[in-house]
């Protein structure tokens, strides 16, 4: 399933979703930086749209657990 979270002033990933969700929408928010484990609980995601961010500090091993993401 997806969750979208587009457009919700958020300025880091949300931590309160499904584990199992196969899509996460957050373009249109205010994140800046992801860190390395921002998203490692989120193993299942196929996509990531994180369009419309002001995203300027990616972490080392931010994607690392992503192992079945196709689109970024």
């Amino acid at each position: 399933s997806d969750c979208d979270c587009s457009n919700r002033g958020l300025s880091k990933v949300p931590q309160h979703l499904p584990e199992s969700i196969t899509g996460l929408k957050l373009g249109s928010n205010a994140i800046t930086t992801l860190s390395s484990s921002e998203l490692s609980r989120y193993k299942c995601l196929k996509g990531l749209y994180m369009n419309r961010n002001q995203i300027s500090i990616v972490q080392p091993g931010a994607f690392s657990k992503l192992v079945h993401l196709e689109r970024l």
